[in-house]
Order: C-alpha cells, then sequence, then structure tokens
C-alpha cells in the first residue's frame, strides 16, 4: 500500500506538464471545486463530470464547452461563417452563432454555405431608402432579422462588421434575398478598423483616400473592371457617401449596368456628402441586377468572406 504522499503516485493527467494531486488519477471522480485540474476535467474544474467550460477554456469537444463549440481545442464560437464552413464542409445554410469580435462578439446571423463556394457571413440587409449613415454596418441593428437571408420591405438591420471586414474577410458580396444573383469584389488594401467604414470620417478625409481598381464579378461569370478607395466609401460629395461601393470611375460616379454597385445610405447631408440620388446605385427588387439603373431605391444583402 503506497502513502499518499508517496512519489509512485505522482500523474500528470492533465497533460500541462504539471504534477496533479492524488485525486487526479484516471479512476478519480473530478472534485469540480477544488482549483485543480483533475484528470477527468478538460480546464481547472468543468468539462467531462463538471459545468461545461467557458470561453477559451481548454477542450476535447463540444459537449465540453459552454458555447457548445470547440476548436482547436480550446471553447470558442467560429469567427466567421468562412471558418465555420472549413470545419464542417457538410453543414448547410441557415443561422449560426459565430463571434465577429469587435463590439457585436457573439451573434446568430445566416450562413450561406453552398453559394459561390459557400462560408458567406450575412453582415446587412436592407430595403429602400434609408438614412443609416453614421450606424450601418458600423453598429447592430435589428439583429434578429439576419437570421435569414430574406431582405424585408422598407427596413435595414446589420451588425458591426468591421472587425471581420478588417481582420479575417477578404471579399465583400451584394445578392438579393434568393442569393440568386450576385456580385462580389475583393475588399481594399489599406483598410482599417479605425477608418474603414467610417461614414464619420467626413467627405473631405474620404475623397482624398487611396484609390484602387477592382474586378466585380457577376453571378454569370461576366465581370467588370470598376473602382474603390481604402476607406470603402464613394467619394464623391453629392453621392451621400453610399458603402459597400465601387464605382465606374475613381471620381465615384455611378451608372446602371455596369455591376459598380453604391448601396445608398442617407437621403440628407451628413458628415460633408449631399444627396443627389445618384448614390443609391444597386437593385431594387429581386430581379433588377446587377443594377439596372441608377438612383432608385435598394434592395440588397451583404455578405463577407
Amino acid at each position: 500500500m503506497f502513502g499518499l504522499d508517496d512519489p509512485r503516485l505522482a500523474v500528470d493527467g492533465g497533460g500541462d506538464g504539471q504534477i496533479d494531486t492524488p485525486d487526479a488519477r484516471p479512476d478519480a471522480t473530478p472534485a469540480c471545486s477544488n482549483g485543480i485540474r483533475d484528470d477527468l476535467e478538460t480546464d481547472i474544474d468543468c468539462g467531462p463530470g463538471c459545468d461545461p467550460c467557458g470561453n477559451g477554456k481548454r477542450c476535447t469537444a463540444a459537449t465540453d464547452c459552454m458555447v457548445a463549440s470547440c476548436i482547436g481545442n480550446a471553447c470558442r464560437l467560429p469567427y466567421d461563417c468562412d471558418e465555420l464552413h472549413q470545419l464542417q464542409p457538410a453543414l448547410g445554410d441557415g443561422a449560426y452563432a459565430i463571434d465577429v469580435g469587435g463590439t457585436t462578439g457573439a451573434v446568430t446571423t445566416f450562413c450561406d454555405m453552398t453559394t459561390d463556394g459557400g462560408g458567406w457571413t450575412l453582415v446587412g440587409k436592407v430595403d429602400g431608402r434609408q438614412d443609416m449613415a453614421n450606424v450601418w454596418l458600423v453598429s447592430s441593428q435589428n439583429v434578429a432579422s439576419l437570421s435569414t437571408a430574406t431582405i424585408a420591405g422598407n427596413a435595414f438591420s446589420c451588425i458591426d462588421a468591421v472587425a471581420l471586414a478588417v481582420g479575417r474577410a477578404s471579399e465583400v458580396r451584394l445578392s438579393n434575398s434568393a442569393r440568386d444573383r450576385w456580385v462580389r469584389w475583393s475588399l481594399p488594401a489599406g483598410r482599417t478598423l479605425a477608418t474603414f467604414w467610417r461614414h464619420s470620417t467626413g467627405q473631405n478625409t474620404i475623397e482624398a483616400g487611396a484609390i484602387s481598381t477592382v474586378t466585380v464579378q457577376r453571378w454569370s461569370g461576366q465581370t467588370n473592371m470598376c473602382h474603390q478607395n481604402n476607406y470603402g466609401i464613394n467619394p464623391l460629395a453629392t453621392h451621400g457617401g453610399g458603402y459597400p461601393y465601387t464605382s465606374y470611375n475613381s471620381a465615384g460616379n455611378t451608372q446602371g449596368g455596369d455591376g459598380c454597385m453604391t448601396v445608398g445610405v442617407t437621403t440628407v447631408s451628413s458628415n460633408g456628402f449631399s444627396q443627389n440620388g445618384n448614390g443609391f446605385d444597386a437593385p431594387a427588387d429581386e430581379t433588377g441586377w446587377p443594377n439596372n439603373a441608377f438612383n432608385q431605391p435598394v434592395h440588397v444583402a451583404v455578405w463577407l468572406r
């Protein structure tokens, strides 16, 4: 019979390089409140036999976690739909919990897992001419409606998607509700958390931003060469500072049918911008794609990947 202090009882049950106490032997029941990572636990006082582990704690399976998601042996939600798609390619379209960071954090939103390669995170929807310049895609608005891809009439909803757009995503896509008509393009270089999609930066500063050309691809495979700046906001003073945007020239001018689109965000003067109506350069319904005319209401969903 060994004494409790016998060195032959010393084990590293957790695999963390730390010698555990005798009650951490493989046949022991976790104490769940002793401040020690017992052998059956995946982290200190949590996991199998105890309460599920909190965000950031160690895990081996989703059932070990409060968030019901174990990624890389840590309890956390996927950062976006693309990460979820890579982890579980068989998952279908639907609403999933993700953690996009920024001021949004954990949120349930629709993930398009099938269209155009899948992995698209729904970050906003808008119908009509909305005055949303200082909140659109930079704050959380009517988030519950993002659980479906259907674009409701005369309304908008969004999350603060700046952290996702700057830190993880490389593409933005505009689509209809059915997602059978869409355009997508690469996000600009030089975007930052402090300035991207920040309408409050002001027209003078945005107009002086770095302009680059970008290829906009349609659902049909057709492409157009368009322009965008590092703020992701249309710089033309009379176009209201719409975003997401691409335009047919570097000044921010719009025209119908070119695939270069500006999502109008205001009907009034705001942050140095005015609005002559031409800043609404996106489809007005489910079928008028890519943008059969400008100076019309908006009807689009916005996705990131």
